[in-house]
């Protein structure tokens, strides 16, 4: 029940920094977020999480599905964010 409650601390300030950056990206449609989205899960998430993969020895498939729900998440919330703000 206690990393439900941080999880949803943490989603919250993904969303507000992600917020941020929709905002000085200029991103104003649903498309247009999206594009943030998957720049922002690529030139961060993407790269750093793979570090497990390349100096853990973690399984690359295992990177894969976790960082498609990483990708689909921050395409969802950028792409909702932009038109809402």
């Amino acid at each position: 029940m206690r990393s439900l409650g941080f999880r949803a601390v943490t989603t919250l300030v993904a969303a507000y920094v992600l917020a941020h950056f929709a905002i000085l990206a200029g991103a104003e449609t649903i498309t247009a977020g999206m594009r943030l989205g998957f720049w922002i899960w690529l030139g961060f998430v993407a790269v750093f999480t793979l570090d497990s993969v390349l100096f853990e020895m973690g399984s690359i498939k295992a990177w894969a599905i976790n960082n498609a729900y990483h990708l689909v998440g921050l395409l969802m919330m950028a792409g909702i964010l932009a038109v809402w703000k």
